[in-house]
């Protein structure tokens, strides 16, 4: 059964859909359902108000699912609207549960066809989508440039591993760039500023001195300082006694 997620108020929206869908009901502000789960198959949007527009804006970018909304007393012109930000279809009927349920099975039943289930990392408060090139971080979206992207990537698909400075140099930027270590320490930098509470102090991307960087899948109780981190005075962690197995993504490096 596809699942779907239903933005309304109103909790008894959800009800005749349970028939069609496994359905959970979000409130106006679902992002902590794009972080705490696998994404839905599609989702479903009550029109209510301004923020729906944004709201269909963020889903469309950051999550390549279905959306559909039902905006019963809509005017073309916000039809035009929902459309142009993203949702597939717009249903203005009195009753649309019928019409609704049937525009969703379609549209679920092609994107299950057309797109394999995805493979997600999660560590901290942080969501990573390899195939969408996507990055959440308590359910809103952060900016990657390609390179940073490729480092945090090949990273979290080695979730718990020390991975050395060589592997890393070698995979992000290629074997002719392994002598450019200082390539490494100024993105390693830049991802702690995204994804770091505090990136004078990590909690998930930890330097060891003199082997390499580990991105933890759980945030560290104690957060490193990182201040020359590659001379004599780093402190070093050690690696977690038993790594958690992570699902294989090819790397995206190159």
């Amino acid at each position: 059964m596809a699942t779907l997620i239903v933005v309304s108020p109103q909790e008894a929206l959800i009800a005749p859909f349970r028939e069609h869908f496994d359905a959970v009901r979000a409130s106006a502000e679902p992002r902590q359902h794009l972080v705490q789960g696998r994404l839905p198959d599609a989702f479903l949007v009550e029109a209510d108000g301004p923020s729906t527009l944004a709201l269909v804006e963020f889903l469309s970018l950051n999550t390549g699912r279905p959306i559909v909304v039902i905006g019963r007393d809509a005017p073309s012109s916000a039809v035009s609207s929902y459309l142009e930000a993203g949702a597939d279809a717009v249903v203005r009927d009195a009753d649309p549960v019928a019409e609704c349920v049937a525009r969703l099975k379609s549209l679920t039943r092609r994107s299950v066809t057309s797109t394999p289930s995805e493979v997600c990392f999660r560590f901290g408060d942080v969501v990573l989508y390899p195939e969408r090139r996507s990055v959440l971080r308590d359910g809103f979206a952060l900016h990657f440039t390609r390179t940073e992207f490729n480092l945090l990537c090949v990273l979290a698909q080695n979730l718990d591993t020390v991975l050395s400075h060589r592997q890393l140099m070698s995979e992000v930027w290629g074997q002719e760039f392994l002598s450019a270590r200082h390539y490494l320490r100024v993105y390693v930098r830049r991802v702690r500023e995204k994804i770091e509470h505090d990136p004078n102090r990590p909690q998930l991307l930890i330097a060891f001195r003199a082997r390499g960087y580990l991105l933890r899948s759980v945030p560290a109780t104690e957060p490193l300082q990182v201040h020359g981190e590659d001379g004599p005075g780093h402190r070093a962690h050690t690696a977690p006694a038993n790594p958690r197995a992570n699902t294989y993504v090819p790397s995206l490096a190159g």
